[in-house]
This record gives structure tokens, C-alpha cells and sequence, in this order.
């Protein structure tokens, strides 16, 4: 719930007024019903100054600076309340990215006895998932705070990417943590060239060589555009695809299809963690904390500190989802941050992805799987494919793919990564990983 208490000068001042003190009204009748019940102790209250489009603090319109009263509730059970109090019987949720479902359980405050986590009606054949913890320069991937502004993990990420653009087909998507990394990536790679490397162009026009970019604009008016734009530069027949720039949370990770060419890869470059400074989420980890407190021995109880933390993946689980949209699809799942090698943060992922997940501390590995990945399957497509059926877009994906499966490490010349992909080609011969079937509870609510 929230009131925006800037007042209007002149004659609607008073109409302005009244409309605001009946929204104050109602907010307060919503949040204080039942004289009786704990309804308020949900919400969190708290006044903020919009920032403005330029930055500064505080939206100006005329000589009033705008401020917005929020009384934020952080119990998502109360709609799931509503239901049982009207005697609805069975409740069921779907979804792909419900996971991990106890935290999910215990906030909606229901008895979920049934529960399914399925495989994916893919086999293991059709897909590619592998953590990257090093770049081609062996330097590690890691974007935490303490290093994403720095040189050296820009430039190894950059050059990451530049292969991943040469080696996947078609259509490529890269999600950043925040609009803030994303754009000082992409500022870094298109003005700044790397001390002692051999390449006298930029990362970014070396990105433009393999894929033509689109960046998610923040701005919701000018996403519709910019995914049209998209998927243009995708068809192009003069090029080898196109490549999207994102962020987790953004339009790109949520709701949208990016099935067969247009998602042939996703590329997850860090762990999306929101700031912890922000009011709403430090206000949502107090209100977990208390509440965790206040539980029984018996009750389980979610921290502010676990609910961050699977917000983090919950959010990467969306920006996965993209890509492997249906049972003849396949595509590749690449994370590139070495945080998400650990056993807990792969604990959080969809049930389904789990097996498939390789880690890779030599990016020549990561490069060589990779590739022969996308070789075996354009191969077995093009077998699958009538000669006649065959498209100009078909040849020219099949001609590029041919040429990376040969000279797929851009980056690694210097460093003695390109012979050792020889060397390790016996290594990773017949390596299937088949997934697991999800445990199963009797019950009445459930969710999938």
C-alpha cells in the first residue's frame, strides 16, 4: 500500500487533497481490519523520496518535493488465508521456478503435502550446463562486490563472452545481477582496450564480429522495441545471430519465450542479490528475523538471511527458464561465476537442472564441451531435416557452427588453453548424465 503525499498548487489542489486522505483512508482500513487479529503486525511502515530518471534524490514538480508513505506487507500468506476461509478445498500451484519449495511453503503459511518436482521432458542429450569458474586468462569469475568493479574481472568476463558469442549458434542471452553491472560492463568493453593483448579492437567489437547486440533498456516503455530489435538482428541471414544483454528481474527473465533460435544459450554472469541497503529489504529481513524468533521449536521459520539468499536464486532460476522451451528444444545453461560451484547455491536451483550441472576450473574445458555440444546438434538437426526443408538460415547456422568447432578459444591463444582442448577431447567421450525423478508426498495442497 502506498500514498504519494505530494500536494498540487492551484484550483485541483483541493480535489487532489481529498483523493489522497481517502487512498490514506482506505489503506488504513485494509491494514488494521479485525480488531481482534495480528492483520497489522504484517506490515512495515515507511516514508521515501522517489529517485528521479537523472539520479538525484527526491522528484521535483515545481517548488514540492515528492515523498510516498508505504506500508509494505511481507506476509504473502494472507491471500492464501482468504482461500481456506472461504472453504476452497484444493489449492494448486505450477510453476518452473517455485523451487526451493519449503521456503516457498512456509511464507504462504499452508500444509503443502504434495509435492513434484519434475524432470524436464528433455533428454540429456539437448542440453549443456556447466559452471565456469575461471575466464580464458584464468582468472577467476567471481561477481561479488568486492571485484565486479574491477579491470581485471571485466575484461576476463568480456573475453568469456566473446567466445561464448563465436561458439554458440543463433540466438544468445546474458543476464548481469543489476542494470548497474550491466552497463559498466558494456562501458568498459566498448572504451577500454586491454593492456598487453594480442587483439587491437575492443571487447565489444569483438562481440559484434559473432553476434549483433541488443541491451534491455530500463525503461518499460522502450522494451518492446528493443526485444522487436531483436529478434530482426536474430533473423538477419548476414549474420550469425544476435545477442541480448539483460539483467535478472528484468523484462528479458520473466514471462518471455526465447524457444529454439532465438535462445540457443543463457549466460548467468553473477548472483543477483539485492542491495541490502534498500529499505524494502532490509525492512522484509527484520520482519523474518522477529517473526523466526517469535516461532516454536517445532515450526519452521524462514531467517531474513535465508529468504535473501533464495530471492538470489529464485531469480537465476527465472533467467534460466528462458531458454529449452519445449521437448525437441535444447540449449546450453552457462554460469559464469565461480560462487555458484558450491554445493549450497546449487542446492537452490530447479530439481531438474541439478544433474546436468558440470564444473569447469579450465575455461579450455568449459570451451570444448561446449562446442562439440552444439556441433552434435546441428548435425543430428540437420540429419532430422528434409533436404528440401532445408533453409538459407539453416546453412548459414551450419557453415558458422563448422568454422567455431574449429577455432572456438579467441581469447586463450596466450595462454597454452588451446592445445590442452586437444589433449582432453578423450575426457569428456560418452559423459551422460540422466536426471532424477522428484520425491512425492501424500496430502491435500500442492504444488508443482
Amino acid at each position: 500500500v502506498e500514498v504519494n503525499l505530494e500536494t498540487v498548487k492551484g484550483p485541483s489542489r483541493l480535489k487532489s487533497i481529498t483523493l489522497r486522505l481517502q487512498a490514506l483512508r482506505d489503506a488504513l482500513q485494509l491494514i488494521f481490519r479485525g480488531r481482534d487479529g495480528p492483520h497489522a503486525d504484517w506490515y512495515r511502515f515507511h516514508i521515501h523520496e522517489p529517485w528521479s530518471r537523472d539520479g538525484e534524490k527526491g522528484m521535483r514538480k515545481g517548488n514540492k518535493l515528492s515523498r510516498v508513505l508505504s506500508w509494505w506487507c511481507f506476509n504473502p500468506g494472507i491471500a492464501m488465508e482468504e482461500f481456506a476461509s472461504m472453504g476452497v478445498r484444493s489449492v494448486i500451484l505450477t510453476s518452473g521456478t517455485l523451487a526451493p519449495l519449503d521456503s516457498f511453503a512456509i511464507e504462504l503459511r499452508l500444509p503443502f503435502d504434495v509435492r513434484i518436482e519434475n524432470p524436464h521432458v528433455i533428454g540429456p542429450n539437448q542440453i549443456w550446463a556447466g559452471v565456469v569458474c575461471c575466464g580464458p586468462s584464468g582468472r577467476p569469475l567471481n561477481s561479488s562486490y568486492r571485484t565486479r568493479d574491477t579491470l581485471d574481472y571485466k575484461f576476463e568476463l568480456g573475453n568469456s563472452i566473446v567466445n561464448f558469442a563465436r561458439i554458440v549458434p543463433d540466438g544468445l542471452l546474458v543476464f548481469f545481477p543489476s542494470y548497474y553491472v550491466l552497463n559498466q560492463c558494456i562501458e568498459t568493453w566498448q572504451t577500454t582496450n586491454q593492456a598487453a593483448s594480442a587483439f587491437t579492437s575492443s571487447i565489444w567489437e569483438r562481440i559484434c564480429k559473432h553476434k549483433q547486440p541488443v541491451v534491455e533498456p530500463k525503461e518499460s516503455s522502450l522494451f518492446s522495441h528493443a526485444n522487436e530489435d531483436f529478434m530482426t538482428k536474430l533473423n538477419d541471414s548476414t549474420s550469425s545471430g544476435a545477442i541480448f544483454f539483460a539483467v535478472c528481474r528484468g523484462k528479458v527473465s520473466e514471462g518471455l519465450d526465447f524457444a529454439d533460435r532465438a535462445g540457443r544459450a543463457v549466460v548467468i554472469t553473477g548472483i543477483p542479490y539485492a542491495m541490502k541497503t534498500d529499505p524494502k529489504v532490509r525492512l522484509k529481513r527484520e520482519y523474518l528475523d522477529e517473526q523466526a524468533r517469535l516461532q516454536t521449536e517445532k515450526a519452521k521459520a524462514l531467517t531474513g538471511d535465508e529468504w535473501y539468499v533464495q530471492q538470489a536464486s529464485r531469480a537465476v532460476n527465472q533467467a534460466i527458464g528462458r531458454v529449452i522451451r519445449h521437448r525437441n528444444d535444447y540449449g546450453a545453461i552457462i554460469l559464469c561465476d565461480e560462487r555458484l560451484s558450491q554445493g549450497n547455491a546449487q542446492s537452490q536451483m530447479s530439481l531438474w537442472l541439478r544433474p546436468h550441472i558440470q564444473c569447469y576450473s579450465r575455461f579450455g574445458d568449459a570451451a570444448f564441451t561446449l562446442t562439440r555440444f552444439f556441433r552434435d546438434r546441428v548435425a543430428a538437426d540437420s540429419k532430422s531435416k528434409p533436404a528440401y526443408c532445408k533453409s538459407s538460415t539453416d546453412t548459414i547456422t551450419q557453415v558458422h557452427s563448422k568454422k567455431k568447432s574449429a577455432s572456438h578459444v579467441e581469447a586463450v591463444a596466450n595462454t597454452g588453453e588451446e592445445s590442452h582442448l586437444k589433449k582432453s577431447c578423450s575426457k569428456f567421450e560418452g559423459q551422460i548424465i540422466h536426471p532424477e525423478v522428484g520425491e512425492i508426498k501424500a496430502g491435500s495442497f500442492g504444488f508443482f
